[in-house]
């Protein structure tokens, strides 16, 4: 369509996070997982960060992949890509300072939504403010 790649990822991103994300309330009840070390921390000084566990760009890649667009097909995209996690301001500096921040590692099995975690040592968990499945459909 003559469009940068930025153009269209970003209607995407957004409508991603407005409708699919943003169901389940706040980033905390929106976030399957949270680091060891942002227990007890705050938002309001950037002490923690919501990440996305799988960068956006395959979830993109996936969605623009789909030869058949409908509810059942976007929500297997969106349940296996849209894993996002807390963590806290110093341990995204350590994921993109390891060169994840917009990549998974090279032996990522495409299935792991934690492998950026692990590989830079960061413990992380179930979020126990996770709100779960707050729409049973698209």
């Amino acid at each position: 369509m003559g469009m940068p790649v930025a153009g269209y990822a970003k209607a995407a991103r957004e409508a991603v996070y407005y409708v699919w994300t943003c169901r389940l309330g706040s980033k905390a009840r929106s976030a399957k997982y949270r680091s060891r070390a942002a227990k007890g921390l705050g938002w309001g000084r950037r002490e923690i960060v919501y990440d996305h566990a799988i960068p956006f760009g395959y979830e993109l890649k996936a969605l623009l992949e789909l030869t058949e667009l409908n509810p059942e097909t976007v929500r297997t995209v969106l349940d296996r890509y849209e894993v996002s996690a807390i963590i806290t301001a110093d341990e995204d500096g350590r994921v993109r300072l390891a060169g994840f921040g917009r990549k998974m590692p090279n032996d990522w099995d495409g299935i792991d939504p934690l492998a950026r975690y692990r590989a830079v040592g960061i413990e992380i968990g179930e979020n126990p403010e996770f709100g779960g499945e707050a729409l049973g459909a698209l």
